[in-house]
């Protein structure tokens, strides 16, 4: 669906930018202050959230083809691998590079592998969320969606804001909730209401970014920092004001996608979320050090270089990976592979008595 890979193109910009404005903060090029980094601070409330509610969108479908215990091994598998393939690959090259880094790491933490670097966190939740939703099952029925979006709701607003960095799998439980409503409400349905004219579009995207902007001036935080919570109303607060720039942000993608140029580049970063995710971070880092060593010093300068070299860099890479044989980066090899999609295929449902039994799926 075009609207939807649109929408996965635009949090994964933001992602991009998110980490390539926190490393010029980190390195002193930038203050936090700065009108910049005030917007960075707005866009990580709905971010991982939006990334969270997109990936529960195609759960449903994809259980319907591989069952949920088909589904569950073969989505953790993914998660797991290539969270330790990048786990080394992106340790490595902070230790080798430590002496023009913001931060230095030593070679003993290629033991640590629990302990999350950056980004990397989302991976092993991916794991945890997938299990949660496959569970829920939110999208069987009215009831089911109702208890699972209680009960889920209530873990993520007290779970926001609280994230373990030794707990392997426990960072960004606040995201869970957008997880469950995403497989709720399906790809179908979001698509449906995603298609709407261009009035009630502008309209909806209007209403919705009012709303976050004002929520924001409250003093809402993001669910996936460790940020000491001043006041209980903030919580909840924040999860709306997450979902209301859910909101705003797939109804950007709804304009975006009806405007030929904008939508095939949108799109083309959509279908390439996570290999993106895993590498951009190394890219934006690299980009600025090696401005800042070439003397360029426009904050404007290395931050569009930064987030379009850490946004151009990954796509080219997975596609060179499928082309000479590494796709082992970005997805699991041989028999690892074959073993996390090798569970049984759900057997489809009868239709009628007379169905032949060397007609079903085994």
């Amino acid at each position: 669906m075009p609207v939807i890979d649109v929408a996965r193109g635009l949090v994964i910009v933001g992602v991009v930018f998110n980490h390539t404005v926190d490393g010029m903060v980190s390195a002193r090029i930038l203050d936090i202050g700065s009108p910049i980094g005030q917007f960075n601070n707005a866009l990580y409330v709905f971010r991982m959230p939006a990334l969270a509610f997109l990936l529960g969108m195609f759960i449903p479908g994809a259980v319907g083809k591989r069952g949920n215990k088909g589904y569950i091994r073969e989505r953790a598998t993914f998660a797991l691998y290539l969270y330790l393939i990048w786990f080394f690959i992106q340790s490595i090259a902070e230790i080798l590079t430590s002496n023009v880094r913001n931060n230095n790491r030593e070679w003993d933490s290629l033991l640590h592998v629990w302990a999350m670097p950056a980004h990397l966190w989302f991976l092993p939740f991916l794991a945890v969320g997938t299990i949660v939703a496959v569970v829920a099952a939110a999208w069987r029925s009215r009831r089911r969606a109702s208890v699972a979006l209680i009960g889920v709701g209530v873990i993520s607003c007290l779970a926001w804001g609280w994230n373990p960095d030794g707990w392997f799998g426990m960072r960004g439980l606040s995201l869970l909730f957008f997880v469950v409503v995403g497989s709720a409400l399906g790809l179908r349905r979001v698509g449906m209401a995603l298609s709407g004219t261009w009035t009630r579009i502008a309209l909806v995207a209007s209403v919705s970014s009012t709303l976050f902007v004002a929520m924001v001036l409250l003093g809402v935080m993001p669910g996936t920092q460790n940020i000491g919570v001043s006041a209980w109303w903030v919580r909840p607060l924040s999860m709306l004001a997450a979902a209301t720039g859910i909101v705003a942000l797939l109804s950007v993608a709804a304009f975006f996608s009806r405007v030929p140029v904008i939508s095939w580049v949108f799109r083309i970063l959509g279908r390439y979320t996570l290999q993106i995710y895993v590498v951009h971070v190394m890219i934006a880092a690299g980009t600025r050090i090696a401005l800042t060593r070439l003397g360029v010093d426009s904050v404007p300068g290395i931050l569009i270089t930064g987030v379009i070299l850490a946004t151009l860099v990954p796509v080219a890479m997975a596609r060179a990976a499928d082309k000479f044989g590494f796709a082992w980066l970005f997805t699991p090899p041989g028999a690892l592979g074959r073993w996390s999609k090798a569970a049984n295929m759900p057997a489809p449902k009868r239709e009628n008595a007379s169905v032949k039994s060397e007609n079903r799926s085994p």
